[in-house]
Parts: structure tokens; sequence; C-alpha cells
């Protein structure tokens, strides 16, 4: 099972093309980089989890499914986190996406907009997830 996950930022998002380095083709215009690395980078992803604080959830989540529908992407899962501003918090995300990952999974994780050290954990986290769930980094 390949898996697509993400996290949902509070920011500005406005829309633009996304490029990859040597990659000849751009992704369409859109305003979440999770549409664009969703179908660049994980078409043929299984599940699609998105990690949400609630700020993120009230601030993008809406528009960021009709963006997926408007772009023939399956409706993404909404995982919500606490927003990691102690290390109990951070014990907690660390456990919510250990939980939401399938055991054997192919991962496809995209860092982008991704809050504060989150990219850190889930370095930390996808490791640990190598070892103790079987999973592959895919992308």
């Amino acid at each position: 099972m390949k898996v697509y996950l993400s996290f949902l930022g509070t920011g500005n998002y406005i829309p633009c093309v996304y490029q990859r380095p040597g990659d000849a083709n751009d992704s369409d215009v859109v305003k979440y980089v999770q549409t664009a690395t969703r179908k660049k980078l994980a078409p043929d992803a299984d599940r699609t989890l998105i990690f949400c604080t609630a700020e993120a959830t009230r601030t993008h989540w809406t528009a960021l499914c009709k963006e997926f529908h408007e772009n023939g992407l399956p409706d993404p899962e909404r995982v919500d986190v606490p927003n990691g501003s102690d290390m109990g918090q951070i014990w907690e995300i660390f456990q919510i996406v250990s939980d939401a990952v399938p055991e054997q999974a192919e991962i496809v994780f995209d860092p982008t907009h991704s809050f504060r050290s989150l990219p850190i954990i889930m370095t930390v986290l996808l490791n640990y997830l190598a070892v103790a769930k079987g999973t592959r980094l895919a992308g």
C-alpha cells in the first residue's frame, strides 16, 4: 500500500506552479503544495493522510479538499494533531502519525510547509516506522 503524508500549514498559500529539478513537467497552477506533490510524486497512492492542527483545519482544510476534487484526486484523510508546542505534544504527534501509517506501507512524505520542527520529527519517525512496521520511504 502506498501512502502519501503531509502536514497542512497555517500560512498564506498562494496559487503557483511547483517545479522539481530535473523534471520537465511543472505542476498545474495550484494553491496547495499537497495537490502538486500528490499528483506528481504519488499519483498511485492508496491513501492520502494530511496531518492538521486545529488552526490549519479552520484555515485551509475545506479549500484543500476542494482543490483535490478539482484536480481529480481522491479525498484526503484529515488526521488531527496538536500544535507540538511542548514535549508531550511532540510525543503525541509521534504516536498519532505512527498509528495512522499501516504496516508495510510505501511512504511518500512531503515536508513542505510543515510547522516548526515537524520535518525533523518525521525524519526520526520514518526511520522508526521502517523498523517497527516494515515501511519504506518511496519519495
